[in-house]
């Protein structure tokens, strides 16, 4: 009786295991509904309305707006809500719905947009709760309607190779270093983390650590002084889950900070967007054995190491969140069809990693405890 009791108070059914569905698309159209009708603006400038904050916060107007300035068509946010009706888009963020606070009406040509960078490992609640709500989504997935990656790169302009200057080698006299803050996540990094430290001076920050960071939640990508990361040859980018097409600012962050980042991206998670020749990969390797040889190998010999910065040469890498906003400019003066989401659990489980719920929360905490206590 309790258990029925349990279920019923879970409206969110958040205790519910939520698979991934081990089956992959390369578009959205498997969960929409797709009308005939189509959108023409036919506008000199789109007006995009932020409904809600960015983890309670407004900072992002600022961002995008920062970031609309360098499109090549012309658009423009408010948080204005009194601007609905004129407005041609919507934007939502994911960790900041309220099904209480939505705008009171709809205009039909006018997409609501669901963004979200989290991974799907930290998606909460039934998002059936929000079926035919959303028109278009904004993420970091290749598969949403607007991409919306943590990161870049272009060619650069001259066509030449560039010039740069690498930072000495002789200065960087320590091995790796690392930024984690969420500590129960569901890659299990302190496993690596711990295997890696037997062999190299690993140095971890962050809220998991004694090494504490004190940083602006909008400038965490510098939280460390620049020239103190540029006395370790690589930075641990380790992501919380091994998502599909999940590669985020700890990547991106670490090409602009001139260290090699050293990853763990699995099957799928890496999507062909990234610098060529600029990480190194743990799971590119037959096991964690191989690639600490590797890794030494790199860390002892100057040229090798050196050679993970030949992509500045050719490229340049842009670490934003709001890299997809030009994107969403784009799309709003194209001509679109009018759509709708009408499965939006399976959009989020149409991945490699599992729909957060409370018994895998609770497994992670447990798992944590156990190896904290075992490796004293």
């Amino acid at each position: 009786m309790s258990t029925i009791i349990l279920f019923y108070l879970d409206k969110s059914y958040t205790l519910i295991p939520s698979f991934a569905t081990s089956q992959f698309y390369n578009t959205d159209e498997h969960y929409l509904e797709i009308y005939n009708d189509t959108v023409l603006l036919n506008k000199t400038k789109c007006v995009l309305l932020l409904w809600t904050t960015f983890f309670k916060s407004m900072y992002w107007e600022r961002e995008i707006r920062k970031t609309f300035m360098t499109c090549s068509k012309q658009c423009e946010v408010t948080s204005d809500r009194t601007r609905q009706k004129e407005a041609d888009a919507i934007l939502f963020h994911h960790g900041d719905l309220n099904k209480k606070d939505l705008p009171p009406f709809r205009v039909l040509q006018q997409p609501w947009i669901l963004f979200t960078l989290e991974p799907t490992t930290l998606i909460e609640g039934n998002m059936n709760w929000w079926g035919r709500i959303f028109n278009w989504t904004m993420s970091y997935r290749t598969y949403s309607t607007i991409f919306s990656p943590y990161g870049y790169y272009v060619n650069n302009s001259n066509g030449k190779s560039a010039e740069y200057n690498n930072v000495s080698y002789t200065y960087r006299s320590k091995d790796m270093m690392a930024v984690i803050s969420r500590c129960h996540d569901d890659a299990r990094r302190y496993k690596i983390i711990q295997e890696l430290s037997k062999h190299f001076q690993v140095d971890v920050y962050g809220h998991c650590s004694r090494k504490k960071l004190k940083c602006d939640y909008h400038d965490k990508f510098y939280c460390l002084n620049p020239k103190e990361i540029k006395r370790y040859k690589f930075r641990l980018a380790f992501e919380n889950g091994y998502c599909r097409d999940y590669i985020t600012e700890k990547y991106w962050s670490s090409l602009l900070q001139d260290i090699i980042p050293i990853v763990n991206w699995k099957e799928h998670q890496n999507n062909g967007h990234v610098v060529p020749n600029s990480y190194i990969n743990v799971y590119d390797f037959t096991n964690l054995t191989s690639a600490i040889q590797f890794i030494r190998n790199i860390s002892n010999n100057e040229s090798l190491y050196n050679s993970f910065y030949d992509w500045k040469r050719t490229y340049t890498a842009v670490s934003s969140m709001y890299s997809g906003f030009c994107r969403l400019c784009d799309r709003l003066h194209q001509p679109f069809n009018l759509q709708v989401y009408k499965d939006l659990e399976k959009w989020f489980k149409d991945d490699t990693c599992g729909k957060y719920n409370l018994f895998d929360g609770a497994f992670r905490h447990i798992d944590r405890y156990l190896f904290n206590n075992l490796n004293r």
